[in-house]
């Protein structure tokens, strides 16, 4: 059985990582019928992300390359 966890937590900078607010927790069965069309959208986004770092080309990733993954930049002084 495949399974995906999804958290949804409140990232607070002033805030150690072990405190962060957890908002929501799902546990999906990524395989069931209600899932299958979401599958299919997640890996042909996870596709698009893998397929600009190997090129070199993540600089160009932006949240209209996917439909359900958000590309978020690290920025060097956070």
């Amino acid at each position: 059985m495949r399974l995906m966890l999804l958290i949804l937590y409140l990232r607070e900078k002033d805030i150690l990582r072990t405190e962060y607010s957890i908002e929501y927790v799902k546990l999906f069965s990524i395989l069931s019928e209600n899932c299958r069309e979401d599958l299919i959208i997640i890996k042909e986004d996870y596709s698009t992300i893998i397929t600009k770092i190997q090129q070199g080309r993540a600089h160009e990733l932006s949240e209209g390359d996917t439909k359900i993954f958000r590309c978020m930049y690290q920025r060097s002084n956070s």
